[in-house]
């Protein structure tokens, strides 16, 4: 669960949750392969693995573009918040 959460939350939370994921579901192996075939649940914690690994390959890549480009967040909230306008005349029809 923390791998699939670490992925939708990547950026800031991700480098808690991602690493997470991949300390839980290595110690869940480790479990798993101690109690001699009494507990299952083995593809579920290669599954947590491997989306913690993607977690923190994505948060990483998401923590390098923000330091690039530091105005990134508030430029794109500007340009969503902003209207255009067009002038379409007199006539009401865009004559271009």
């Amino acid at each position: 669960m923390l791998g699939i959460t670490s992925l939708t939350c990547s950026g800031y939370l991700g480098f808690i949750l991602a690493p997470l994921a991949v300390i839980f579901g290595v110690r869940a192996r480790r479990t798993i392969a101690a109690s001699n075939g009494w507990r299952r649940g083995d593809g579920m914690a290669v599954a947590g693995i491997v989306l913690g690994i993607i977690g923190i390959v994505v948060s990483v890549v998401y923590l390098v573009f923000i330091l690039r480009n530091p105005h990134f967040l508030q430029d794109l909230l500007d340009r969503m918040s902003t209207t255009t306008t067009v002038d379409t005349g007199r006539s009401g029809l865009n004559n271009a």
